[in-house]
């Protein structure tokens, strides 16, 4: 299978890195995880394999295993480029005849790189090797990546064991943006060419710069065929697809039914506080926010993620979601503990509810008739139909997360709501209403054109949101009705959005001293 090599392959930037990243450590720790993304046509894919072949020559019996969701968009994709572009190089010999039979490239000294799909995952689930490897990774789910971990234990080869993936940038919610950049903005992740993370885990993003067939570095411009590609590529994609495709940029799907979230402008780095008898939304970099008092809304699930959310209302008539629950497997006596729980400290005027579950939300209204909370009522109501119709009330949502003059959308987010460790059986699934928005889009017909009407599927929070904002477009919040509730008495004071002095100064020692409380 070897023959005469044209030469050395060029590598540049971080695909160069790339080389010797094994040997190296990552906050201490030895590289486990690795993750290149970038724009199309980087040479990312080209340059990774070529550091394969590298490596398969240096050390002797070492193995490399290639998967795609599929082998077949394997062999049209990573193959062709490989046989075309890599081996020649390196004098492998690749028959273009039996490329549709062959799965594995040999070396003369006992290495191997072996092509696979995970369609057939079995296959793969008692080997051993040193490298696993995932192309078109934004395809596959996290539970796929993790699993294949106990494959990395080949006692041959490299002195180096990791797994890793080669994508095209998708949503910033997507597991793989989590897991490799956790709380970084798309902006911040573009900005760095490598990021290291906690648990030995390194991403790469590469540019048309380590390209050596699309740039030329003496001239620090394209080559002419780099020109063509992106001109081509410039002009052939539009909206999000132009944004990762040619700008390189993690962003929310297209089609999406609330394409006004934006996490820059809806989600705050703040808390719910308390002070003498008064809740406020401290909002940091948007000052102090007076709340008027609470409601719920809850979207049941036990096999299926449900969804509790305590929302403040401010002043101004906004809300914002403070608190939440998001999980599977609780069923309905556990969601009612929750809502009798937070109802015992805060203003609560409604439990809006999903009203398909009669029964729990009579479990919910008798947990909280004995204790005293709103007896001469039932504080838990179920969502009328028009709340629950997966149009209805698409409108006024959107309207209410349209951007204000005053930074503060009429629904807004919190930054730390979720008041539980992620459900770890959710793994590559949202796991909170924030992270719902950019996977929830209209539903496509067959000619992948919208049809207007949302996607049923994750939007455990969507529904639960879109309850409460039906219901609060129904009720009016004013410091009458939040203090004649009777669940605490609050000297109000006569600024809409401001403390007066003596206030104030009392926030400002609590907050130097860390003292105040914080329900995120």
């Amino acid at each position: 299978m070897v023959a005469k090599a044209q030469g050395p392959f060029e590598l540049r930037g971080p695909i160069a890195d790339f080389a010797n990243l094994p040997y190296t450590s990552v906050n201490g720790r030895r590289v486990k995880e690795v993750l290149f993304h970038s724009l199309a046509g980087t040479g990312k894919s080209v340059g990774i394999a070529a550091n394969f072949v590298e490596w398969c020559l240096e050390f002797p019996n070492t193995r490399i295993l290639i998967l795609r969701k599929t082998l077949k968009s394997l062999r049209e994709s990573w193959q062709v480029t490989f046989e075309k572009l890599v081996a020649p190089r390196y004098g492998i010999k690749t028959p273009e005849s039996s490329r549709k039979s062959r799965e594995n490239y040999v070396f003369a000294n006992g290495s191997e790189i072996v092509l696979g799909g995970l369609d057939d995952p079995e296959k793969w689930r008692s080997t051993e090797w040193n490298v696993i490897w995932f192309v078109e990774g934004t395809e596959v789910t996290e539970k796929e990546f993790e699993e294949v971990t106990r494959g990395l234990r080949w006692s041959q080869g490299t002195p180096f064991r990791f797994k890793g993936l080669e994508v095209n940038p998708k949503s910033q919610f997507h597991w793989i943006y989590t897991r490799f950049f956790g709380e970084r903005t798309p902006e911040e992740v573009q900005e760095e060419r490598r990021i290291e993370t906690g648990r030995g885990r390194v991403a790469f993003r590469c540019t048309f710069q380590d390209n050596p067939h699309y740039w030329n570095l003496e001239r620090n411009d394209f080559t002419p065929a780099g020109k063509d590609y992106y001109e081509n590529n410039d002009t052939g994609y539009s909206g999000v697809d132009h944004d990762r495709m040619v700008k390189g940029l993690w962003c929310a799907d297209d089609g999406l039914v609330y394409p006004e979230f934006n996490p820059r402008t809806h989600v705050f780095d703040g808390a719910l506080v308390l002070m003498r008898g008064t809740w406020w939304i401290d909002l940091r970099s948007h000052g102090m926010q007076r709340v008027l008092g609470f409601f719920h809304t809850q979207d049941w699930g036990i096999d299926q993620p449900g969804c509790a959310q305590v929302w403040a209302v401010d002043t101004q008539q906004r809300m914002c979601l403070v608190r939440e629950w998001y999980h599977t497997g609780w069923n309905s006596n556990r969601w009612a503990g929750i809502h009798h729980g937070q109802v015992q400290s805060l203003s609560t005027r409604a439990i809006v509810c999903d009203g398909a579950q009669r029964d729990s939300i009579d479990i919910l209204n008798d947990l909280l008739g004995p204790k005293g909370l709103r007896s001469s009522s039932r504080i838990a109501v179920g969502a009328t139909g028009e709340m629950k119709d997966r149009l209805a009330g698409r409108s006024l949502v959107a309207s209410k997360l349209q951007e204000r003059r005053s930074g503060i959308p009429c629904i807004y987010f919190l930054k730390k709501t979720l008041q539980h460790p992620p459900d770890p059986s959710l793994r590559s699934l949202p796991k909170s209403t924030i992270q719902e928005f950019p996977g929830y889009v209209m539903e496509a017909d067959k000619e992948g054109m919208s049809r207007d009407m949302p996607v049923k599927k994750n939007d455990h929070g969507m529904d639960a949101m879109k309850y409460g904002v039906r219901w609060l477009h129904n009720h009016h919040f004013s410091t009458e009705d939040t203090a004649a509730a009777g669940f605490y008495h609050t000297p109000w004071m006569d600024e809409d959005d401001a403390l007066d002095a003596e206030m104030l100064e009392m926030y400002q020692e609590r907050h130097n001293r860390n003292y105040y409380e914080d329900a995120s």
